[in-house]
């Protein structure tokens, strides 16, 4: 028995740290869509402009968040960001792919897709943060 509380008690941490880094993707994404929708339905402004308002407001926060509150490591912040932009850009990349894969060749509805394609890479993309990004 004494194993298993041992097994418990080491993966503490890691759930934490997972439970902060699903908080934040959650503030995050409602942040992107409410900014994106003030900047286009209430001001006015052309939707994609106002996206890529959002998003890139979305892609700094995130980092700070990221570096300050789910994995408290905030020496190197310039190492750190650049690695941040470049692991974000190359999931933005796989995670169309997929979606593009399973709606053209698999029949799966696109929010379907986007919904399974968005979840596999939240997770991954918390590992190779927790390991690779923020160290």
């Amino acid at each position: 028995m004494s194993g298993r509380a041992d097994y418990r008690q080491g993966m503490g941490p890691l759930v934490r740290t997972f439970t902060r880094y699903a908080l934040g993707g959650m503030l995050l994404f409602s942040g992107k869509a409410g900014l994106t929708y003030l900047l286009t339905d209430v001001m006015g402004m052309y939707y994609l402009w106002a996206y890529g308002i959002a998003l890139g407001l979305v892609v700094l926060g995130g980092f700070l968040y990221s570096a300050y509150v789910t994995f408290r490591r905030t020496r190197h912040k310039l190492r750190n960001f650049l690695k941040y932009c470049c692991v974000l850009g190359g999931f933005s990349l796989v995670d169309g792919f997929l979606v593009r894969c399973a709606v053209e060749y698999a029949g799966m509805h696109y929010l379907a897709a986007i919904v399974l394609s968005t979840g596999l890479i939240f997770i991954i993309k918390f590992f190779i943060y927790h390991r690779l990004v923020f160290t």
